[in-house]
């Protein structure tokens, strides 16, 4: 079970995975879990706002950013989102309320009230929750918000289908994989130590080129960027079997290959740095395969 599921459990929350939903003193509150049990984002819908007052509150929250382990913090529509970051702490189900409560008070000590006006046609008496990608933002009246899906479904009928360049986003990362492998290549041969550290840019290289290159970002995107971050880790190792080839004086032939990975004076270095390069893989790609789910084009669902 989920840490946030056991919190909603013990908390009497509605829980739909990723988040759980409560109303606290009439503000109606979205919490998201994401792949630290350390981190938990809050979405909590208010009234519309004057800049002043959003200003104001955000100022109330920059001095109490400390206190309240509030990693960041923005208003974006109708809606306060608030990033809870305990770093080496997490929040228990205690812990939570008492976040929640501290934020809902500030809140109110602002005289900011609860959103209770149609975000479709302006009039007050909503009855209903907008939930756009899971997330509470909006309140509605159920005609209004019916008319509103039936608008969307309609025109995501005749959105046109877009192919995904999974081309030009293979060849981008194995592209980005090659670039990111020469720093490693120029400080291992300029100064002779062991640079296998520098495996960590492969990744990031890579999965900046998948971008640029129009790569799609989906759930294959985690696969062809991994991929393509071993492969060049393990390119990489074969530059320098070749380079201890070519220093020799000998021909790159598969034979040759194959002494060099097999003599004990060429081998443990060839297979240190294979080894250190993989591990520091192996650091990189989940928090990179936690940023293409970040960035991931995800489909807007409106209920």
């Amino acid at each position: 079970m989920a840490k946030l599921e056991k919190i909603a459990l013990m908390n009497n929350y509605d829980y739909v995975k990723p988040h759980a939903y409560l109303n606290k003193d009439g503000f109606d509150v979205t919490i998201e879990e994401t792949y630290s049990n350390n981190v938990f984002i809050f979405y909590i819908l208010l009234s519309n706002i004057s800049t002043q007052k959003a200003q104001e509150l955000l100022q109330h929250l920059k001095l109490q950013k400390k206190a309240f382990k509030v990693f960041s913090y923005q208003i974006s529509g109708l809606v306060l989102k608030v990033v809870w970051n305990g770093y080496f702490t997490s929040l228990n189900a205690p812990k939570m309320e008492e976040f929640i409560f501290s934020i809902i008070q500030l809140i109110k000590s602002l005289s900011i009230e609860p959103n209770n006006v149609c975000s479709f046609c302006g009039e007050e008496g909503a009855d209903e929750l907008v939930y756009v990608n899971g997330i509470r933002l909006l309140k509605a009246h159920s005609e209004c918000k019916k008319a509103k899906i039936e608008e969307y479904r309609e025109s995501q009928k005749n959105k046109p289908v877009e192919k995904p360049n999974y081309v030009g986003g293979v060849i981008g990362a194995l592209f980005g994989a090659v670039i990111g492998i020469i720093p490693w290549i120029i400080v291992e041969l300029s100064l002779g130590f062991l640079a296998a550290v520098l495996a960590l840019l492969v990744g990031y290289s890579s999965f900046f080129m998948y971008k640029e290159f129009g790569g799609p970002l989906n759930k294959n995107a985690k696969i062809i960027v991994s991929a393509a971050t071993v492969l060049g880790v393990i390119l990489t190792n074969l530059f320098f079997a070749s380079y201890i080839i070519y220093m020799a004086d000998g021909a790159l032939v598969f034979e040759n290959y194959i002494i060099v990975y097999t003599t004990p004076e060429t081998n443990l270095p060839l297979f240190q740095s294979l080894f250190i390069g993989l591990v520091m893989c192996g650091f990189a790609l989940p928090t990179l395969i936690v940023k293409i789910k970040n960035e991931e084009n995800k489909e807007y669902q409106l209920q």
